[in-house]
């Protein structure tokens, strides 16, 4: 499984920036999310919470007053 965290300028549909972020592992993207590894499948909104703590390890910035950022849990081909 690999994970993207994806950001929209508000208000736009399309993508301006993604970003893979597969390198930190499902165990700790699950923790931060509040889930078990093998429940993500989907696609989530970020929130300052989610920012603050991904954002380091990632070597991330985040600004939720102009974006919104999503993670995508992808399966594997």
């Amino acid at each position: 499984m690999s994970f993207v965290i994806t950001s929209y300028k508000n208000g736009e549909d399309r993508p301006d920036e993604e970003t893979d972020v597969s390198h930190l592992g499902a165990d700790f993207i699950a923790t931060v999310l509040g889930m078990k590894p093998e429940q993500l499948t989907d696609v989530y909104l970020l929130t300052q919470r989610h920012a603050d703590l991904i954002g380091p390890p990632a070597g991330m910035s985040f600004d939720l007053a102009t974006h919104d950022y999503h993670l995508e849990a992808l399966a594997d081909d």
